[in-house]
């Protein structure tokens, strides 16, 4: 059975220093409230907050109703900061009257929680049965508010806030900064309690204070939970202090009722170490928007595309440039701008469009386009700012090339199956090329671009050295090329695009415009080619224009 022990000094320390910071706010100057409502995401830079629920209950014998808020909480700043404090919240009725929640009978943490998760909570409050709740308050140290009015619900309704941290088995793990080294022998459940087997090794140069109350463990879904100081386990860690080079090992049980694994463990000490297990994975947002320059030229970028590539870990720009001039172009240059949010310039790129070498050729036909991509290396969390690129584009008019490389043939194959821990997928186009004009054909480049149902462009290939080239083909020679794309898992290709072209010559004008089209349901499947190849579909032939 366990034994309970309560450690009041601790505990009344936390309480005293939460009254006295709420008091200290609340006599500072106050911002305007940032107001929602019930499923409404209400949003400052540093948090989202999010009423998912309040549900009224009669407690028997009383006057009194019993509140109960179900919440979630975003940390959107830079590093890990607790996301809600339940001491700066209040309930407001109709009559104006205000409650504070009850501290038994709440679930919710100020526990530090990494940038980009989520916290999950519930508020509960005691009120008149003759008063309704009307608004919830939370009153920042900063002097700003959040007032969400719980008498009306958004529609359509917000989508809850969700973690971008990935959860994973954390046997095994170890996690070290300049002054302790933390390792995680085992993680196993007991009933309620969810148990980790841990080290703490002073690896600094001062002394180092270690507690269970330094430890939380949290759920996927948000819920955090602190040590089960009076569960009853063998080899507990406690408290106490380390030299350097010593080491504590034991277990911190948490209770963790219902909710299962993968679980987050989160160490915060009081000297400055922080560690929180598991994998930042940052979401796009979807609400990025393109400014393209020179749309009414004959030469322009006609598709374009943007997203995060976890293949390269890269922010990529793709789009294709599209010739109607009637004359043949090179030298042609993409310039780029990437903006955050707020409009504040990310970073600039210029790049002119060559092959997989620099010295091999990029002549623009009449009457077709061309792909390419831009790669920006900023991190994955400057990734998930993006609010808008800028595109335009120069070029110069040059001689014609005589249009003698013939694509006989092409297939696309996806070549790796999704897993769930996969991030993206490796597509291949397959085919053959021939050389059909008089003489030979050096530096011969293909490259390719993807599009989706709706005929947007989501990949682009064949700037890889990893691809299978022709290079070098002689009078009537034909030859094998393979061209590689990743796509991340969520993009599904519906055709493509094929642009052959060398020193000499480029694509025959028939093929230029060669796409291929998922077949429909009544046609039956083509057999795959190996174990890994899944899938292929039909090549089709568009007449040029």
């Amino acid at each position: 059975m366990p034994r309970i022990r309560v450690n009041l000094p601790l505990m009344l320390t936390l309480l005293i220093l939460g009254v006295l910071v709420h008091a200290v706010s609340s006599a500072e100057g106050k911002l305007d409230p940032i107001s929602g409502k019930v499923k409404e995401i209400v949003s400052s830079e540093n948090k989202e907050l999010y009423v998912e629920k309040i549900v009224s209950s009669e407690i028997k014998d009383t006057e009194n109703q019993r509140i109960t808020i179900d919440l979630i909480c975003k940390n959107l700043l830079k590093g890990a900061e607790s996301c809600v404090d339940i001491f700066f919240f209040s309930l407001v009725d109709t009559s104006g009257e205000e409650y504070q929640p009850k501290l038994i009978g709440s679930k919710i943490l100020a526990a530090r929680i990494p940038a980009r998760d989520i916290v999950h909570g519930t508020l509960t409050f005691v009120m008149p049965k003759t008063e309704n709740a009307t608004k919830l308050i939370y009153s920042e140290n900063d002097g700003s508010d959040f007032e969400v009015d719980l008498s009306s619900t958004k529609d359509p309704l917000d989508k809850p806030p969700e973690s971008e941290w990935k959860l994973v088995r954390n046997k095994g793990l170890k996690l070290a900064d300049s002054n302790i080294e933390l390792r995680i022998y085992d993680e196993t459940r007991i009933d309620n309690y969810y148990i980790m087997d841990i080290s703490i090794r002073n690896i600094g140069s001062g002394i180092v204070n270690y507690h269970a109350l330094y430890a939380y463990l949290k759920s996927a879904s948000g819920f955090v939970f602190d040590a089960a100081l009076y569960a009853d386990i063998e080899s507990k860690i406690e408290s106490g202090t380390l030299e350097y080079g010593q080491l504590v090992r034991g277990k911190i049980a948490f209770d963790t009722g219902n909710e299962s694994g993968p679980f987050m463990l989160i160490y915060d000490d009081i000297a400055g170490s922080y560690f929180a297990t598991g994998q930042l994975v940052p979401k796009i947002s979807s609400e990025v928007t393109a400014e393209i320059l020179g749309t009414e030229d004959l030469i322009k970028i006609s598709k374009y595309n943007a997203y995060w590539d976890p293949s390269t870990n890269t922010y990529k720009i793709i789009g294709e440039v599209s010739n109607e001039s009637g004359k043949p172009v090179n030298e042609i240059k993409i310039n780029s701008i990437l903006r955050d949010k707020s409009d504040e310039v990310i970073s600039k790129l210029n790049s002119t469009l060559t092959g997989y070498v620099e010295t091999v050729p990029v002549t623009l036909s009449p009457n077709a386009s061309l792909p390419f991509f831009l790669e920006f290396n900023i991190p994955n969390t400057t990734a998930n700012n993006v609010g808008s690129y800028e595109l335009s584009i120069n070029y110069s008019f040059s001689t014609p090339k005589i249009a003698a490389l013939e694509i006989t043939s092409a297939e696309l194959i996806q070549a790796s199956k999704p897993t769930p821990l996969s991030k993206y997928i490796l597509w291949q186009i397959k085919g053959q090329i021939e050389n059909i004009g008089d003489s030979r054909s050096t530096h011969t480049l293909i490259t390719a671009a993807l599009y989706d149902s709706n005929d947007s462009i989501i990949g682009v290939g064949g700037f890889s050295v990893l691809d299978q080239q022709p290079r070098e083909l002689n009078p009537g020679q034909s030859k094998l090329f393979s061209i590689e794309v990743a796509l991340p898992k969520s993009f599904q290709p519906s055709s493509f695009y094929i642009y052959a072209e060398s020193d000499q010559f480029v694509s025959t004008e028939s093929k230029a415009e060669t796409t291929l089209e998922i077949p429909s349901e009544s046609t039956e499947p083509l057999p795959a080619q190996s174990k890994n190849q899944t899938l292929i579909w039909r090549l089709t032939t568009r007449a040029p224009a």
